[in-house]
């Protein structure tokens, strides 16, 4: 067995949730996700209740999947683009070797870029 973890600070709400992904040799995937979140909460309730679920069932986005609806549904009501669901995904590519570990960051503003920051069109720096 695999696995790996992510903290998701989802911004102007303040709750900050904990994603485990568990996956066997088997490739099924299985979850334990901690948060203050009523919302994040029910997910976490059906993601045990409906999995495990596989892992190459989930990677293609294009098609429908179990973890898809299970997600969905448990967020009715809530915020449609709260960013929990993205971190169970990636915490599941990760625990199966299928992606790398790398954080991922989106930084938000009104304003125009940050001086120093990079921009979808600027060279990274090294």
């Amino acid at each position: 067995m695999k696995k790996a973890d992510a903290v998701v600070d989802a911004g102007t709400c303040g709750f900050v949730t904990s994603v485990v992904a568990t996956v066997t040799a088997e490739n099924q995937a299985t979850f334990a996700i901690e948060s203050p979140c009523e919302h994040v909460q029910r997910i976490a309730v059906a993601i045990v209740e409906d999995g495990p679920f596989g892992v190459y069932d989930d990677m293609e986005w294009q098609k429908e999947s179990r973890l898809r609806e299970t997600l969905r549904t448990a967020l009715k009501g809530c915020y449609p683009w709260c960013p929990v669901p993205l971190a169970v995904f990636k915490t599941m590519q990760i625990a199966a070797g299928l992606s790398l570990p790398k954080d991922i960051i989106i930084k938000l503003s009104l304003d125009a870029p940050r001086a120093g920051t990079q921009t979808a069109t600027s060279p990274e720096k090294e």
